[in-house]
């Protein structure tokens, strides 16, 4: 699966932009602030609904203007889609796929697959365990809506929640939400379990790939409520033992205290915390093997290759890392990448250059 064409309408500095998009590589080109990651940032927000630097969406509207529109065309393997996502300031996103709007933004999410390379990446390995949260909830939506579906519910149960334990409400009051939160939080937990089984062994692979030979990389899931097995069931019972033994300190401090929402991943760079002890080199290279890791398991579990999009790369890597990546990146159906200028060793097949908001082939 890969874009055929692309519009962009009053989206960060695009105040209309139209181009078509091979299969391959796309080079887009021009000087810092053009433009450049503004579209691969519309090219995300059209797979996942959301950006990649900002949770606000009203961020990415140009400046003036009370929303903007994402279009794109999609050869699919049952035939080419035709795709609108938009964002109205007074109506929130819109989904619209074949001409029929979804009623529900979380149906869309999902209609093809995007991984994302970019210099905030380095977060990943250097960020509070906020950043390797979304990782995994990105990473997973994009191959299970149900999924989403339950991160959904666990953060409308969570602010409810919250907001009765800042009140102090009393635990009878309480206790409809906590039977929410724990079947909710619990499928969440099952599934990042059963993820981070196959991510640990294909981040150190991409780690050795990319780094010098004999440094080791390891990740870990640190589940707030650990259980012994990915069965929900089991979890759900942890779940409930976890929020007894918290109830006196949540109503003290006013909180929930424990769930998915306190989740982390370690990241170990030669058996030490990658946030503490690793060189900005093996934490760039981390974040790295993070990305391609997401990128071949979701090859994997869709059946179909996720579109690259390469934010950069050429300025933030050392000619040895950048060879290796492009040789990972082969296997892409379609790889956006983004440079000052066009990089000698690369022959793409679109060159797009991008001046203040403007696009030319």
């Amino acid at each position: 699966m890969h874009l055929t064409g692309l519009q962009l309408t009053d989206f960060r500095n695009y105040r209309e932009a139209t181009l078509a998009a091979p299969p391959g590589l796309i080079l887009a080109r021009g000087a810092n602030g053009a433009g450049k990651t503004n579209l691969l940032e519309a090219i995300y927000f059209l797979a996942v609904c959301r950006s990649f630097r900002t949770g606000r969406d009203r961020d990415l509207t140009r400046e003036g203007q009370a929303g903007f529109a994402l279009r794109a065309r999609v050869a699919a393997p049952a035939g080419e889609e035709e795709l609108e996502l938009s964002y109205a300031a007074a109506q929130g996103k819109r989904a619209v796929v074949n001409g029929e709007a979804l009623p529900r933004l979380l149906d869309y999410v999902g209609t093809f697959a995007a991984v994302a390379f970019v210099p905030e990446d380095m977060e990943l390995a250097q960020g509070e365990p906020s950043v390797r949260r979304r990782f995994l909830d990105m990473w997973l939506g994009q191959q299970s809506r149900e999924y989403l579906y339950d991160l959904q519910r666990y953060q409308e149960v969570l602010v409810r929640r919250n907001s009765l334990l800042a009140h102090g409400a009393p635990r009878a009051e309480r206790e409809p939400y906590d039977n929410e939160l724990i079947v909710a939080g619990s499928a969440l937990t099952a599934a990042r379990a059963r993820a981070a089984a196959h991510l640990i062994p294909a981040a150190g692979t991409a780690y050795a790939e990319l780094a010098p030979a004999g440094e080791s990389f390891e990740v870990a899931y640190e589940p707030s409520v650990p259980a012994a097995s990915t069965d929900k069931a089991e979890v759900e019972t942890k779940f409930r033992e976890a929020l007894a033994r918290v109830a006196r300190a949540e109503e003290e401090r006013r909180q929930t205290l424990v769930g998915p929402h306190r989740d982390d991943l370690a990241l170990l760079v030669a058996g030490r915390d990658a946030r503490r002890f690793a060189s900005e080199g093996q934490q760039r290279t981390a974040a790295l093997a993070l990305r391609l890791a997401q990128y071949r398991l979701l090859a994997a579990q869709r059946g179909d290759p996720p579109i690259l999009l390469l934010d950069d790369v050429t300025s933030a890597l050392d000619a040895g890392r950048q060879a290796r990546l492009f040789e990972a990146a082969q296997t892409a159906p379609q790889v956006w990448l983004t440079a000052p200028e066009k990089p000698t060793s690369l022959k793409p097949n679109a060159e797009y250059y991008i001046a203040n908001g403007e696009i030319s082939y």
